[in-house]
């Protein structure tokens, strides 16, 4: 089932907070929440207001409609959340593709995943705040301070994934890629210390 985000249904939450619940939390329910806008605003100058199917759908052609301007190829949207369709696939190249897009031109998605664990303040109804902590899905953050950021996957069809950006020794980034792993965060540990073991090239 789609993973649920730690605010209650009703609760009032920033865009930046939504942003944080998709990249630490991998809550789905925050994603759909964050299509359903883009896809109204998208439509906003037609004159009415889109249904929340419709919204979605907005927002995947939208999704289909950046894909092919940055040139992936190997990849289709289906959904806004990564849930398994056949029509729904990408490619290691284009995931690191998107990530070193996503790197140059809109750090702050990256940097909101870059903490193992942040608070986040939500109102409910009556306008009473609470405040959570959010952990991140993944654990590697504890241990290595120079990743950048991350964003994790599971599903039946696509098994393990995990997508990391790393700071070399040297200051320079790379991005690690891993799909349809068995074990992502024990391979993802082995490929860092790697990483780290590994002379700097000149």
């Amino acid at each position: 089932p789609p993973k649920l985000s730690l605010v209650p249904a009703g609760g009032f939450v920033s865009a930046p907070d939504i942003l944080r619940l998709m990249m630490m939390e991998s809550a789905n329910d925050s994603a759909l929440v964050a299509a359903e806008k883009i896809g109204k605003e998208i439509n906003f100058d037609r004159g009415f207001e889109l249904d929340f199917n419709s919204a979605l759908q907005a927002a995947v052609s939208a999704m289909n409609k950046k894909a092919h301007e940055l040139g992936l190829q190997r990849t289709n949207f289906i959904n806004p959340i990564g849930l398994d369709d056949a029509l729904q696939y990408s490619s290691a190249r284009d995931v690191f593709a998107l990530a070193q897009y996503i790197f140059l031109n809109h750090s702050a998605v990256w940097h909101a995943s870059r903490h193992y664990q942040a608070p986040l303040t939500y109102r409910d109804l009556d306008g009473r705040e609470y405040e959570i902590t959010l952990t991140n899905t993944n654990p590697l953050l504890q241990d290595y301070t120079r990743i950048i950021g991350s964003k994790t996957g599971l599903t039946d069809e696509a098994g393990q994934a995990l997508v990391f950006l790393y700071r070399l020794k040297d200051g320079r980034a790379i991005g690690v890629i891993l799909l349809r792993s068995t074990d992502r965060f024990g391979d993802g540990d082995k490929i860092i210390e790697w990483l780290d073991l590994a002379p700097l090239k000149r």
